[in-house]
């Protein structure tokens, strides 16, 4: 019998018509002009003669298939996080997230595909821009009151492209280490924090509120530290070493050359460890199924901080073992005593062995993706990850048994094969990889911790602050459009919910993107009914509380006041009553280092209506890929589908 395979549900896409919305701004709606005569009246100006008037345009017939979809309109609006998105690449996370529940739920109206088309948003103030955007449209219906229905708009803020390129390393690092820092000096003390200023007790600090600050917050952040420290430490030893090889004078003098066999077998054997880890996230983020027992998700996790911890220690001991060994005798002695040759030998095979694996995956991926079949689950894959954890499992013990004897291969064996282990164990091919491994390891620093320190630094000033300003003008302009475009007939607004959400990054964005709408909407008479018409701020992966305490100065003389400016800006910590009047979903996992349950936007120890409603992630079970995991479960779109569908 054939196996049965499971498919991947196929949503195909129509083209839909471009659309483009009149705006209002928030500021009141306009008086209606005076009639001709009337106006002359009140100038006591003789009437004159009325201009002939041009022929209205007329506007494109409607389709009966247009006439026939749903009148109510509601839109949800996507932030993406940091990292390299590609354009539309969060637009489809979404779209494929929310098709996947109304598919489930049986809730799209049949007959009616997903419709791709181009908008054009009018200014909504004077010397305004248009905004242009795509977007797509999903029609919805109620499975048991199929009157009940309504057309969803999916959006999303694109705004990586502005900071490609515009990051350093030493940005990353002095972002890393100041935070680091300030976080550990003040993780002894109260983190105190302005907020819901008429909803607090009376007292003495009346508005500023205690919180206590987690111990593995603490720990994670330190140990992110201590890891770019290594890490720094060993890519400046294999810069300094092979450029002490090639005989440069500056180098010379730091007498790494004379340990040069050494250096080469500790570096080759760190990578054999983490690239073998590397591989166990890779494909457990892969081919792990979306519904498994809860002994397999507890199984997996453990595996991964397994092999994380290994991972971590082993950097760590590498980073201190080569940067020292010039410095400390015991250290040189104590790695001369290793055998170096054989040390080597066995790490490339570990490499490569771990290589394989990547190929076969990755061959295995793209031959399932053409059938059309679903990799989770996939019994083949899901093999490659128990045998690359057995892989990982096997490197440290293998090393550890040659580091102190000598391998001979029996004069027997053919000579290409004598020929083989001498090239796997000769260093002078491994330092053009480590070379290479180095500037792959600085290029994801800049890429992904980046973008954290162009948005999120903003304690001091620095060339950042026009990046900061034109990614928040990005999202601004983006969602203001959605906000502010009228209906066909200018007699409502367009779109009577909207759902924002955002990850990672972008939930920070989403959220300061947000309360800029409240406060302008709030102080410019409500005309928009921001507040009324947002139906869920959703967030998921999102280091809200992290940034909220590691970046925040705190103990100086004009922390107060700071604070409480801070918070002006900031409705949504300011009044449950006048802002707070619609669900805040966090969505996290234990096993992402980056996000966590949300503890620092509502006021300690008390419950209201729209507390934020902190729910992990139980399918987010590979520790540091379920950052990206989210994306891939349902729990995020289950959340959106129940408050934002009919």
């Amino acid at each position: 019998m054939a196996e049965h395979k499971q498919q991947l549900p196929n949503h195909k896409y129509a083209i839909g018509k471009s659309v483009h919305y009149e705006t209002r701004g928030f500021g009141p709606p306009p008086a209606p002009a005076p009639a001709i005569a009337e106006a002359t009246r009140i100038l006591g100006a003789e009437a004159l003669p009325r201009p002939a008037a041009r022929p209205e345009q007329p506007r494109p017939r409607r389709t009966a298939e247009e006439l026939d979809r749903p009148s109510e309109k509601r839109a949800v609006w996507i932030v993406h996080g940091m990292g390299q998105q590609i354009p539309f690449e969060t637009l489809d996370g979404l779209t494929t997230g929310i098709l996947k529940v109304a598919d489930r739920f049986g809730t799209r109206i049949p007959g009616r595909r997903p419709r791709v088309t181009v908008v054009k948003f009018g200014p909504s103030s004077p010397g305004g821009k248009e905004q242009v955007v795509e977007r797509v449209e999903i029609d919805l219906q109620d499975k048991e009151d199929p009157k009940k229905n309504c057309q969803l708009h999916l959006y999303e803020a694109y705004w990586a492209p502005v900071t490609e390129g515009a990051a350093r390393l030493s940005d990353v690092i002095s972002f890393f280490f100041n935070g680091g820092m300030r976080s550990i000096w003040n993780s002894g003390k109260p983190f105190l924090r302005a907020m819901f200023p008429d909803e607090s007790p009376a007292g003495p600090q009346q508005g500023m509120q205690q919180f206590k600050i987690p111990f593995r917050a603490v720990l994670e952040v330190t140990l992110t530290l201590l890891l770019l420290l290594s890490l720094i430490a060993i890519n400046a030893v294999i810069v300094s070493a092979g450029a002490a090889k090639a005989s440069i004078p500056a180098f010379t003098m730091m007498r790494f050359d004379q340990h040069w066999k050494q250096l080469s077998a500790i570096a080759t054997g760190m990578c054999a460890i983490a690239l073998s880890f590397g591989v166990i996230l890779f494909l457990g983020e892969m081919c792990k199924p979306a519904n498994l027992a809860r002994w397999k998700k507890l199984f997996i996790s453990i595996v991964g901080w397994i092999g994380f911890s290994v991972t971590a220690l082993t950097i760590l001991a590498s980073a201190a073992l080569m940067s020292t060994v010039t410095r400390f005798q015991w250290v040189a002695h104590f790695l001369k005593g290793m055998n170096s040759e054989s040390v080597q030998g066995v790490s490339t095979l570990f490499l490569l062995a771990a290589a394989f694996l990547v190929v076969v995956s990755l061959v295995s991926r793209a031959s399932k993706r053409s059938s059309g079949t679903e990799l989770r689950g996939d019994p083949f894959l899901v093999f490659l990850f128990v045998l690359s954890f057995a892989l990982h499992l096997a490197v440290i013990p293998a090393l550890v048994l040659v580091a102190r004897s000598e391998l001979t291969l029996p004069a027997y064996l053919p000579a290409i094969v004598q020929w083989a282990a001498s090239l796997l164990a000769n260093p002078l091919w491994v330092w053009p990889a480590l070379i290479v491994l180095a500037k792959l390891v600085r290029d994801l620093l800049i890429q992904f911790p980046g973008d954290v320190a162009i948005y999120v630094d903003s304690n001091k000033l620095d060339r950042f602050c026009k990046i900061r300003q034109e990614i928040k003008q990005i999202a601004s302009d983006s969602v203001t459009g959605i906000y502010t475009a009228r209906s066909a007939d200018d007699s409502s607004w367009e779109y009577s919910k909207i759902a924002i959400v955002g990850h990672s990054l972008g939930s920070v964005i989403a959220y300061d993107t947000l309360n800029k709408l409240l406060n302008l909407d709030d102080i410019t008479g409500n005309h928009v009914d921001v507040e009324k018409r947002t139906c869920l701020l959703e967030t998921f992966g999102s280091p809200l509380d992290k940034i909220a305490f590691f970046f925040t100065i705190q103990g100086k003389e004009t922390f107060h006041i700071r604070e409480q400016l801070a918070a002006v800006v900031q409705p949504l910590i300011q009044s449950y009553a006048k802002f707070r009047t619609f669900p805040w979903v966090n969505v996290y996992s234990g096993n992402d280092i980056v996000s966590g349950s949300l503890q620092f936007y509502d006021l300690p120890d008390t419950s209201y209506k729209f507390n934020v409603e902190n729910i992990p992630d139980p399918d987010a079970v590979v520790p540091l890929a379920a950052h990206v995991d989210y994306w891939k479960n349902d729990l995020v779109w289950q959340q959106l589908y129940a408050r934002i569908a009919p």
